[in-house]
């Protein structure tokens, strides 16, 4: 083999490495500060809770990019809020829409001046944004007082889990025995005469009531079974972010927690009698119940099928639910990285750019510069020995030493000290002429997809050149 071509495709991998390593380290800070990566988990769990009624969120590579940008620039985030377990997430969903659209409606909006004021804020989108950061306790409170203020309101709007028949059902006996001091045989009364009594009790009180009653509420759409899942000690607990109203920051999950948080789920919706005890529903049942709720998404039906195969033994439930979910989170990490690949070339365009590190014109100045080579083989040499020992180059399991965007950038700038000008744009190396605009531009693109492979990609070639070289 030529040593010379070697020697020229061992610098260039060098060069490759070095600035996928700082695009690395560089999606790495977008990442942690923008939190994509857990943006992307929630999209895809958003995805398996979607059923036919709904548009499923789209993980392509577009995703990325809409997940970078903040929501008023159209950025998608599918991540649910802590609560504080008062309203159940689809109560609390609906509750905000409704005090959004009470504020904006002109026949309702000279009534409720006074009581808005009290949630100081100016434009449309600071206002929604204030509610879903508020505390179910506040918003409730806010919405009673603009119910008392405006006539003609449905109580079942200030109290959305008035909506639902069970929830009137177990709310009832509350309500005769404070009206008439017996729980008479029949239907509950309804969401008007339920809701006017309530809002007559202490705030405390109602807090109460609610909190026993809105986890009986379905979780009709996908954005509330996946507060579902987040409001689960086996999901919440992994959240560090304990402020109601602030998006949960968990973004990785393994089978265990997610077989564990559906079995608790199920466990929860199972039905209770008067006195809040469970009415012996076996476990089968318990999973069909769920199934049944979550019908028509692609856990709900697998949840109906292998699911309730498995139902009979809890150990063995969870892990035949948390296998299936590892199979989701290797196509979700296989999406993520392809995805992320886009993101790593755009930086690798812009420090291409910057730099000035055009790949056909590197690759011309290498094959006329037998000092850059030898500059280059050197840093793989060391690189390669450093990370893997002495003969490390053809080891298989050794990885380059983890480094930060800085020590890379202080690397470039010692290549171009020791007359590699990666950061100069002042190219004084014999070959570069006759390098038209148009090569120059397509090495740039060169460089930029060679940087969307990433660092530990171009470590590992280069591990393999420098052994090629050393038996060559």
């Amino acid at each position: 083999m030529n040593s010379t071509y070697l020697e020229v495709g061992i610098g260039l991998v060098v060069v490759f490495f070095v600035l996928a390593t700082i695009a690395d380290g560089l999606n790495e800070i977008v990442s942690r500060t923008l939190n994509t990566r857990a943006k992307t988990l929630w999209a895809t769990l958003t995805g398996l809770l979607t059923d036919s009624t709904e548009l499923k969120p789209d993980t392509g590579f577009l995703f990325i990019f809409k997940a970078i940008l903040p929501s008023w620039l159209g950025g998608l985030d599918f991540r649910p809020r802590v609560h504080d377990d008062i309203l159940s997430a689809v109560d609390r969903v609906a509750l905000v829409d409704w005090l959004s659209k009470v504020r904006n409606d002109r026949a309702t909006k000279p009534d409720v001046k006074a009581v808005l004021d009290e949630f100081k804020t100016g434009k449309r989108l600071q206002f929604r944004a204030l509610l879903e950061t508020a505390d179910d306790e506040s918003l409730l409170q806010l919405a009673i007082k603009i119910y008392r203020a405006v006539g003609g309101l449905d109580i079942a709007d200030v109290y959305p889990p008035l909506q639902s028949t069970t929830v009137r059902a177990e709310l009832a006996p509350h309500y005769y025995r404070d009206r008439y001091g017996i729980v008479p045989v029949g239907p509950p009364p309804d969401a008007t005469a339920l809701g006017q009594w309530l809002i007559t009790q202490p705030l405390e009180a109602q807090l109460k009531l609610l909190a026993k009653t809105t986890a009986s509420g379905r979780f009709v759409n996908a954005a509330a079974r996946a507060a579902a899942l987040l409001g689960s000690a086996s999901i919440g607990g992994l959240d560090y972010v304990r402020r109601p109203g602030l998006r949960t920051k968990v973004f990785w999950l393994d089978g265990k927690a997610f077989g564990s948080a559906i079995w608790q789920i199920a466990t929860e919706r199972a039905p209770v009698n008067d006195a809040g005890g469970p009415v012996g529903v076996d476990s089968v049942a318990m999973i069909e119940n769920l199934a049944m709720e979550w019908q028509g998404t692609p856990l709900g039906d697998y949840l109906a099928t292998a699911g309730v195969e498995h139902a009979e033994n809890t150990d063995g439930f969870i892990d035949e639910v948390g296998a299936w979910f590892d199979g989701q989170m290797d196509r979700l990490s296989l999406t993520y990285r392809r995805n992320v690949r886009w993101v790593l070339a755009g930086f690798g365009l812009a420090m291409a750019i910057g730099f000035n590190v055009n790949a056909i014109g590197l690759t011309e100045a290498l094959v006329h510069d037998a000092e850059a080579r030898s500059v280059l083989t050197a840093f793989a040499d060391s690189t390669v020995t450093k990370a893997c020992g002495a003969g490390g180059e053809i080891a298989g399991d050794c990885t380059a030493a983890a480094s930060d965007v800085s020590e890379q950038l202080d690397t470039l700038r010692s290549l171009d000290d020791q007359g590699i000008p990666v950061l100069s744009s002042n190219w004084s190396w014999r070959g570069l002429e006759g390098i038209t605009g148009w090569q120059q531009l397509l090495g740039m693109a060169v460089t930029a997809a060679a940087v969307s492979y990433g660092g530990a990609f171009w470590f590992d070639f280069l591990k393999y050149l420098t052994g090629v070289r050393r038996r060559v």
